[in-house]
């Protein structure tokens, strides 16, 4: 009986001390954005034959495609899960600011599926002021997203960290394979890393 007790009341001493450590510290984890991916249009350029105008970006529509694998064969009752589009408006001071891509931006949480369930577009219109030459629209084809991340504790706190974040990125209207793969991956507490989205 002696021991039980002795048993029972370690145990509640050892449960004291930890919920007195973890309940002097904020758990703030800030990992909202950990898996979001950063667009940035080249504004650098914008005279030359890679660039945009502040004008031509001001105004970019998103849209937002569930990705069904080909390999997997769905039953013909399966749901559809329909395609999403946005429009973002900005001030011309805010075009050099990045666009952000993440399972809650600019879309809202479809479901429980992260941004890597998904394929998405991105529509820009090219302007050519002072010549007859007609507004020429641009695509780009954001797919085959993969992330990886885990989570870390420390005994009180348990945050998201991602570890790795690709895509592939093809200036055309529809996926290909021909896109260029790009890693935007950082370290913990590195900033982000933009794709740049040239013409």
């Amino acid at each position: 009986m002696m021991r039980k007790l002795s048993a029972w009341l370690l145990g509640l001493l050892v449960a004291t001390a930890v919920s007195a450590c973890c309940g002097s510290v904020s758990c703030e984890c800030d990992d909202t954005l950990e898996d979001a991916i950063y667009f940035q249009f080249n504004l650098a350029d914008s005279l030359g034959a890679t660039g945009f105008r502040s004008a031509d970006v001001d105004t970019v529509v998103v849209v937002r495609y569930p990705y069904v694998d080909p390999l997997v064969q769905l039953p013909p009752n399966a749901p559809v899960v329909p395609n999403d589009t946005t429009r973002i408006i900005r001030s011309r001071a805010l075009t050099a600011k990045p666009i952000v891509l993440n399972t809650t931006a600019p879309f809202t949480a479809g479901g429980g599926r992260k941004l890597d369930a998904y394929k998405y577009q991105l529509y820009v219109v090219r302007h050519f002021p002072g010549t007859a030459t007609p507004p020429e629209t641009i695509f780009y084809s954001l797919d085959s997203i993969t992330l990886a991340g885990r989570f870390l504790g420390d005994g009180c706190c348990t945050c998201y960290q991602n570890e790795g974040k690709k895509l592939r990125v093809t200036r055309a209207e529809k996926p290909s394979t021909t896109g260029t793969i790009v890693d935007v991956t950082t370290a913990q507490n590195e900033e982000p890393k933009p794709v740049v989205l040239s013409r």
